[in-house]
């Protein structure tokens, strides 16, 4: 009688553990699809996301016989709005220029932006020396960043021609006098200049002789024209 109440006992034990162990077990396997689950629900839509992209909305874009297209942030996709050109010796500034066009309950207009842009990774050689550089190549970077970059203009104007045909002088305050492309963290913002009140679909700007550290960099016309596209859009932007 003992033996038996023993056997019965060990087996009630058993299949107690064997419940318990079934509990867990079906719990772990459900929080494991969980994630599971939910992947197959966003995967999809990010992707769905991505193929169609974003839209650029209106913006102005400019052509020139010179210069390469940019978006404001060069890290980030977006409208290719902005032009830049640079020096042939000092290749790592970057004089760029855009053009905004008037923004809803907004007073300022058509305006023309410049932005100098100091990046001293420019022109190394490797990839692998641009992401984990020498000795030697962090020293050309160290020279760079510290180095005075010193922007002047021939005349603090420059020429637009509007759509008619009409060709005005646009004073440029930031061209009056020399001025740092350092100014704030190896580049200069300048404010930008209303060219009109109203809103410009076609135009074309010619930029005065412009100079950083005595080298010439070849601005050319830059024609804007009203456009939009699409992109693809980027997590980390």
């Amino acid at each position: 009688m003992r033996a038996s109440l023993l056997t019965e006992g060990f087996y009630y034990t058993r299949l107690s553990q064997y419940k318990t162990t079934f509990r867990v077990s079906t719990f772990s396997y459900t929080s494991q699809r969980e994630p599971l689950k939910y992947s197959r629900t966003i995967l999809p839509l990010i992707l769905a996301a991505s193929i169609a992209g974003c839209s650029t909305g209106t913006y102005l874009r400019p052509e020139s016989a010179a210069g390469q297209h940019t978006t404001v942030n060069p890290s980030c996709p977006g409208a290719l709005e902005v032009i830049e050109f640079s020096p042939q010796i000092l290749t790592w500034v970057s004089f760029r220029v855009y053009a905004t066009p008037p923004e809803r309950h907004s007073s300022h207009g058509t305006e023309l932006r410049v932005h100098v842009r100091i990046n001293p990774r420019v022109g190394i050689n490797s990839t692998s020396s641009y992401l984990f550089p020498n000795e030697e190549t962090e020293k050309i970077i160290k020279e760079r960043r510290s180095a005075s970059y010193t922007v002047t203009a021939a005349e603090p104007a420059v020429t637009v021609t509007m759509p008619g045909g009409d060709i005005r002088k646009i004073p440029m305050p930031m061209f009056e006098k020399a001025f740092d492309a350092r100014n704030n963290h190896n580049s200069y913002w300048a404010p930008g200049i209303q060219i009109s009140p109203s809103s410009l679909d076609d135009f074309t700007v010619v930029f005065p002789d412009i100079y950083v550290n005595g080298e010439k960099i070849n601005v050319a016309p830059i024609h804007f024209k009203l456009d939009q596209g699409r992109y693809t859009p980027v997590l980390n932007c």
